[in-house]
């Protein structure tokens, strides 16, 4: 059996952490998701292969033959017709202020229907495309991409966006969001939210666990006592991006106690005292006294 020197903590996708140990592990607010000095960088294609799937999969989608379907074969109401109408709507924004266009595609994205991946897709997490969004609905982390590409069509720099996988404190769950800066606001996209909030009003209900972005991801800082100083290791994702793990200290390992091998004489006292009680199972009688009796005796 494998022996394990360290303790390890894992804060899975299942909801299953107490909000205490989410504000425990991952202290700082959502403005840590754009802090370089508070945050450690991830390998997108190991680490959150999701996201380099959902954005291959957004550009194979785009809807190129929409104009034949929509309007020669008149299927307005298909996925991919209301798909483009809704591209088509977000070139209207582009005259408005930014925080109107963010209000905007937020109200707008609310509105598709929440489906959880288990019923909508069998799957225990899966990140949907803005046109699967359109065609089947989503859960969380579908409503915050699908934001992100609409905001990214009004030419919303990327270094200004990110997804971000919280620790929602008060629902006892994980959870993601949009964060978007501009003109000097941190807002947060949350499909739980009719409108954009600040940051700041979130501060002691989220706590992020990674963001990421097309530039790359990055995986909120562990506590003191989880770094170098604390003996242990940076936190890591696992499972796809839907676990984090912690390695917290060391444990001393338990010195071996030699076992001394049986030596010759008891191993024939014990042989005879076999050959003994088989002689009493097959009827005969038992001997007054044997070896390893007077052994230990």
């Amino acid at each position: 059996m494998r022996r394990f020197t360290r303790t390890t903590i894992l804060l899975a996708a299942a909801l299953v952490v107490p909000a205490e140990a989410g504000a425990h592990l991952l202290p700082g607010g959502l403005d840590q998701a754009f802090a370089a000095g508070a945050s450690t960088a991830l390998r997108i294609a190991e680490d959150v292969p999701r996201w380099g799937d959902v954005v291959r999969r957004e550009a194979e989608q785009q809807p190129y033959f929409a104009s034949f379907t929509c309007g020669f074969l008149g299927l307005a109401d298909a996925p991919v017709c209301r798909y483009a109408a809704w591209r088509r709507s977000l070139a209207a924004l582009d005259a408005e202020a930014p925080l109107t266009q963010i209000a905007a595609v937020h109200r707008a994205v609310n509105r598709l229907p929440y489906i959880p991946d288990g019923r909508n897709w069998n799957m225990a997490d899966r990140w949907s495309t803005p046109l699967e969004m359109f065609e089947r609905g989503g859960d969380c982390e579908d409503f915050a991409l699908t934001k992100y590409f609409a905001l990214r069509m009004l030419g919303f720099a990327d270094a200004d966006m990110r997804l971000v996988v919280v620790w929602d404190a008060q629902d006892r769950e994980q959870h993601a969001v949009l964060l978007v800066r501009s003109a000097g606001a941190m807002l947060v996209l949350d499909n739980k939210f009719a409108e954009p909030r600040p940051a700041a009003d979130l501060a002691g209900r989220y706590r992020p666990l990674y963001a990421v972005n097309q530039a790359g991801a990055w995986l909120a800082q562990a506590p003191a006592a989880a770094g170098p100083a604390g003996g242990g290791k940076r936190p890591r994702l696992a499972d796809g991006g839907r676990t984090m793990v912690f390695k917290l200290g060391r444990q001393r390992k338990r010195a071996r106690r030699a076992v001394p091998l049986p030596d010759a004489a008891h191993a024939a006292a014990w042989a005879s005292h076999v050959r003994d009680v088989a002689a009493i199972g097959a009827g005969s009688a038992p001997p007054a006294e044997t070896a390893l009796s007077r052994r230990a005796g």
